[in-house]
C-alpha cells in the first residue's frame, strides 16, 4: 500500500483572502498587532489628507490575514469587526467590491507592501 506524504501546502494569499473576505473566515489578531498596529497613526493621517471616509488596509502572513479599518473620526475596527463595518458600509456592493479588489490586495502582499484603499461614501 502506496503511502500518501504530500505535505499539506498552505493556502494562497488570495484563497486565504477570499476565505477570511468573502466566506467569512476567522482573522488573526496577532498579525495585526505584529505587523499592523504601529502604522495606525500613518494610515489616519494619510485618509485624512485625502478628505476619505474611511481607510482599510489588509495583511496576509502564512495565510493568516488581519484587517484594520478606520474611519474619519478616528474610530478603529479591527479583523472580523472591520469587515462587518465594511460590509455594512457597502451593503449589496460588499461582495463585488472584494472582487474587483482582490487581485490587487493579492499584487500588493506579493510585492510586500499593504493593500491600502482608501473610501469616499457617496450618498
Amino acid at each position: 500500500m502506496k503511502k500518501n506524504n504530500k505535505i499539506p501546502q498552505k493556502p494562497t494569499i488570495f484563497q486565504a483572502l477570499h476565505k477570511a473576505l468573502l466566506e467569512y473566515g476567522e482573522m488573526n489578531r496577532s498579525l495585526y498587532e505584529y505587523d499592523m498596529e504601529e502604522h495606525i497613526a500613518f494610515w489616519t493621517e494619510g485618509m485624512k489628507k485625502d478628505k476619505n471616509d474611511l481607510v482599510f488596509v489588509v495583511n496576509e502572513n502564512n495565510g493568516h490575514i488581519a484587517m484594520v479599518l478606520i474611519t474619519k473620526d478616528e474610530k478603529l475596527f479591527i479583523n472580523e469587526e472591520a469587515r462587518a463595518y465594511l460590509q455594512k458600509t457597502w451593503k449589496e456592493q460588499y461582495e463585488k467590491n472584494i472582487k474587483m479588489l482582490l487581485p490587487g490586495m493579492v499584487a500588493d502582499l506579493n510585492e510586500g507592501t499593504f493593500p491600502l484603499y482608501g473610501v469616499t461614501i457617496v450618498n
